[in-house]
C-alpha cells in the first residue's frame, strides 16, 4: 500500500540498510520517501513465452496506466520492452510486445495526439539476469514509463 502510494506521488520509497545510518536515532528499517524533481510512474506487463498477446489481467494494468496518464496530465509516455533468454528472436519480440501495450493504451483512450516512445531490447536490459536459454518469465515483459 505504501509503496503503491507513493508511485502515485511520484516519491520513491527507499529503505535504509543498516550500515548506512552511522549514530542514527531512528529505526534504520523504516522506508524513507524522496522527492525526486520530475515525477514518474511505471507499469510492468508480463507475457507468456513466446507470446506478445496482452493478457485480460495486463489489459486492467494498462487501463490503469492510461487513467494515471490522464488523470495526472502525463506529460510523456516511454514502453520498453523485454524477452528472457530462452526466447528465439528476442530483440523483434521485445519490440511486438512495446507496439501490443502501446495497442492496448490507445484503445484505453490514450488520445493519439500523445506520441508514446516504443523501444525492444531484447534481453539486454532484463529485469533477472541469466544465462542464454535460461528461462526467467519476469523478463518477458514491456515496462511503461510515464512523467508527469
Amino acid at each position: 500500500m505504501r509503496r503503491a502510494l507513493a508511485a502515485t506521488l511520484g516519491w520513491y520509497l527507499l529503505i535504509s540498510p543498516a550500515w548506512a545510518c552511522i549514530n542514527c536515532a531512528r529505526d534504520v528499517s523504516t522506508p524513507i520517501l524522496l522527492r525526486t524533481a520530475g515525477k514518474s510512474q511505471a507499469f510492468t506487463v508480463f507475457f507468456e513465452r513466446d507470446d506478445d498477446t496482452v493478457s485480460t489481467q495486463a489489459r486492467a494494468l494498462i487501463d490503469e496506466a492510461a487513467r494515471a496518464f490522464a488523470n495526472l496530465n502525463g506529460k510523456s509516455i516511454t514502453i520498453k520492452g523485454h524477452a528472457d533468454a530462452s526466447e528465439p528472436d528476442g530483440l523483434a519480440l521485445s519490440q511486438r510486445r512495446a507496439f501490443a501495450v502501446e495497442r492496448a493504451l490507445r484503445t484505453q483512450g490514450l488520445p493519439k495526439k500523445v506520441f508514446v516512445h516504443m523501444a525492444g531490447f531484447g534481453y539486454d536490459e532484463s529485469l533477472i539476469k541469466s544465462e542464454l536459454g535460461k528461462h526467467e518469465p519476469q523478463n518477458r515483459n514491456a515496462i511503461i514509463s510515464i512523467e508527469y
